[in-house]
């Protein structure tokens, strides 16, 4: 097994590391927005994320570059004048379709030379016990790393398995395992084969201390801290933050999966997957064979809300759509979001209809009276089942598809009272479809497809 891992590595590390021309073309461009940003402002500018820790992959053209502030200036201050620099950094190198994206604070980002370049304003701290704002925790961890990391191909072998398994990514979209979080498995273990021979053993919450700030007296009051995180690597230079904190529990379950899977038949396909077809036909006659009906609601994505924004709106909107269908009886065993070519949400469910009346049980005989007498006055046929009231009521909903309208209906006002956020309320309010079994067929999402059917 590790004559194969080791092979498989080093073929993955000759395929993904980048050459000398491109980290060339890479800090050049860099030393050049550095030298403008000086030249122009006075101010020191400095490369962050992986590039700067010989961690990137071939092919990722990312320039994360920070412009430092003295702590005098005013957070206001830091905010416009950061914003003023990127503008003219990007009107500078000929990038006409910049935009400003928001963190913490506003920032900007856009496309110079094929290269996706972002100029983050940041205050200038001797220590991140002097933190004034989020991103000035990023120069600690690019210093730690590298103070830290010496084998720099094993993160990008890393880097690669959770790419190909889908589990890479810190965006609020994808809930995966970031850059940083690589950087310091690594740092932590010692190589990409230790991450995947202890990741097979990981418990839930498992407490990762690479600078070792708790004993094991204090991981009661670890777990506390990092409450339902399911994954805790506590920041080398924060030992108040968990790094792994955006790490949904479907990612983290996804990547003990894979790499007790690897670890007992390692194979390249984990790093280079083979694009599936969808054969979107025979998917949906495969569930319906089953006794489970594909639903999709789908609707319009709204304009200019970023993807860490979006997302997470969808995901409570499903929160509480599913949660609507199990009041009224509707079993659902699967859902999911999708919002790249359109948005929506897709669910599997194995009942479409449901009796006229259903039973509701109410307080003991041995409960307070008044609450007794109160459900007795509620409901119009009252009987005894063993200790407790129960009553007959009829259903709002018979039919899983008035279900769905009525959740999905109204006004914006109406739609957002259920636990829809407005932006995603106002785009239903104009226009939404309900699809269901062969319907769902004029999807064209791969995220919708990818939600449907996991193999994809």
């Amino acid at each position: 097994m590790v004559a194969d891992v080791k092979s498989i590595c080093d073929e993955v590390v000759r395929k993904v590391k980048p050459n000398c021309a491109e980290v060339q073309g890479t800090f050049e461009l860099f030393s050049r927005i550095e030298s403008f940003v000086m030249d122009e402002f006075g101010l020191s500018a400095k490369l962050m994320g992986s590039v700067a820790k010989d961690t990137f992959l071939s092919g990722d053209k990312d320039l994360d570059i920070f412009v430092f502030f003295p702590v005098a200036v005013s957070r206001s201050e830091l905010e416009r004048r950061g914003l003023e620099i990127g503008k003219a950094v990007f009107d500078k190198f000929g990038c006409r379709d910049y935009v400003v994206s928001y963190a913490e604070h506003p920032y900007t980002k856009g496309v110079i030379r094929g290269y996706d370049v972002e100029i983050v304003p940041a205050y200038s701290i001797k220590s991140t016990k002097n933190l004034m704002s989020a991103v000035d925790r990023t120069p600690f961890h690019t210093k730690f790393v590298l103070s830290n990391l010496s084998e720099h191909d094993e993160v990008r072998v890393l880097k690669k398995f959770l790419k190909g398994i889908g589990c890479y990514g810190s965006d609020l979209k994808t809930e995966g395992f970031s850059g940083y979080l690589c950087e310091l498995l690594v740092i932590h273990y010692g190589s990409f084969q230790k991450v995947i021979e202890s990741a097979r053993d990981w418990k839930y919450q498992q407490i990762i201390d690479v600078s070792g700030f708790y004993s094991s007296r204090d991981h009661k009051k670890v777990l506390r801290l990092f409450k339902e995180q399911p994954l805790i690597v506590v920041d080398p230079v924060d030992k108040n933050r968990n790094v792994a904190a955006v790490l949904s529990l479907q990612k983290l379950s996804r990547f003990i999966v894979c790499a007790r899977e690897f670890y007992v038949k390692p194979k390249m396909q984990y790093f280079f997957p083979r694009k599936r077809s969808v054969d979107g036909l025979s998917i949906v006659n495969a569930y319906e064979e089953k006794g489970v009906k594909i639903y999709a609601v789908v609707f319009d994505r709204p304009a200019g809300v970023i993807e860490d924004v979006l997302y997470p709106q969808l995901r409570k909107m499903l929160l509480n759509f599913v949660g609507f269908l199990g009041r009224n009886d509707f079993v659902c065993v699967d859902s999911w979001v999708f919002g790249d070519d359109m948005c929506g949400v897709g669910f599997k469910v194995t009942n479409t209809n449901v009796s006229k009346y259903k039973v509701v049980s109410g307080p003991s005989v041995f409960n307070p009276v008044k609450h007794q007498e109160g459900f007795i006055k509620t409901h119009k046929k009252v009987w005894l089942k063993d200790d407790r009231y129960v009553a007959e009521v009829e259903r709002e909903c018979l039919v899983i598809d008035d279900c769905v309208r009525l959740f999905f209906s109204g006004t914006k006002d109406e739609i957002k009272n259920r636990g829809v956020p407005l932006n995603i309320a106002g785009m239903i309010c104009k226009r939404v479809r309900v699809l269901k079994g062969r319907q769902v067929l004029k999807i064209k999402s791969h995220e919708f497809w990818c939600g449907l059917d996991s193999r994809i």
